[in-house]
């Protein structure tokens, strides 16, 4: 579904981007229609990777990406937008522009906020939504509620310098469960909100020692998955925009895959796991098509979204026999 940002022209009579320079004022732009831009005015992402994504790596363009980090300084410098280092870009004023047309536009933005990683900056994020909303009807501010219980709009707006997504309420986990339960075969996970169980050794048959009830799995993060993997490797291998049932079946297993190689079934443990799994595969010049083309071909192969996610290609990527060619 298409995702759209306003941005009023009056822009242009403001003394703050008036007096940016036209390489900021350009970052700016670049930031406020970024794919990844949220609708909490937030996207996940660095300047570096920006300026990697618009340019490209090559040595020779070296000098644009200079100057796009430089005006992404002068930004944060003059309070336009604010970064932290974790990889997270706020535009403070996104909200005064791009007000929720409707209750229900709230309740989504809690899925905007599992795009984005944990830092010091999120508390500003929602400090400025709920200022938004503290503006508008009775009805949104009660979407405002429903969507960030009590207790974690207290931590993150009560001056907790870093919300975690282990504050959050159970119910969305066990509504995601719901609709998703059916796809699930593996009995190992656990929301995020629990630690993982113990494993209890069996001496014998008739030991009295048990093991624990298996739990119900955490559902798989399928959008934060396609937003780190489009975050760290869309520039070397293109976007992933849409996510079919083949493509959630292979996240799924390597899922499974990287749970048992992070020795965790903690949500976040798994992501960072999936996040060096793509650094791998960006590091590799074989697999982004950095190499010499072969005779049959007038530009080198490299691999994609579907291609990284296979289970014999991830089990050689993870295996590294891609890093000196193929």
């Amino acid at each position: 579904m298409a995702r759209y940002r306003k941005i009023d022209p009056r822009i242009w009579n403001d003394e703050k981007i008036s007096s940016l320079s036209d390489c900021a004022q350009l970052a700016f732009l670049y930031v406020l229609t970024h794919p990844l831009m949220t609708s909490l005015g937030a996207l996940r992402g660095t300047p570096e990777g920006l300026a990697g994504e618009k340019y490209g790596w090559e040595e020779s363009r070296e000098g644009f990406r200079k100057a796009f980090l430089e005006a992404c300084l002068e930004l944060s410098e003059k309070g336009v937008i604010k970064i932290d280092k974790k990889g997270v870009i706020f535009a403070p004023n996104f909200l005064k522009y791009n007000r929720p047309e409707s209750p229900n536009v709230i309740k989504a933005w809690k899925g905007s906020l599992d795009l984005l990683p944990e830092c010091s900056l999120m508390t500003e994020v929602l400090t400025q939504a709920k200022s938004c909303i503290d503006a508008m009807s009775e009805g949104y501010r009660e979407a405002f509620q429903e969507a960030f219980a009590e207790d974690f709009a207290k931590a993150c707006l009560g001056g907790v310098e870093k919300p975690s997504a282990k504050t959050m309420p159970n119910q969305e986990q066990e509504q995601e469960q719901e609709q998703e339960q059916d796809i699930y075969e593996q009995p190992d996970g656990c929301s995020w909100s629990t630690p993982a169980a113990p494993t209890i050794a069996l001496t014998g048959e008739n030991e009295n020692t048990s093991k624990p009830a298996p739990r119900k799995p955490a559902p798989v993060p399928f959008e934060r998955i396609k937003a780190l993997y489009n975050e760290k490797l869309a520039h070397h291998l293109g976007f992933c925009k849409i996510l079919t049932d083949a493509r959630k079946s292979n996240i799924r297993q390597r899922w499974q895959d990287i749970a048992d190689a992070v020795g965790s079934t903690d949500t976040v443990d798994i992501l960072e796991g999936f996040g060096a799994f793509y650094d791998k595969v960006a590091r590799c010049d074989f697999l982004c098509g950095r190499v010499k083309a072969g005779k049959d071909r007038e530009r080198p192969w490299k691999a994609n979204f579907d291609w990284i996610h296979q289970t014999s290609h991830y089990t050689a990527i993870y295996e590294g026999r891609y890093e000196n060619g193929r």
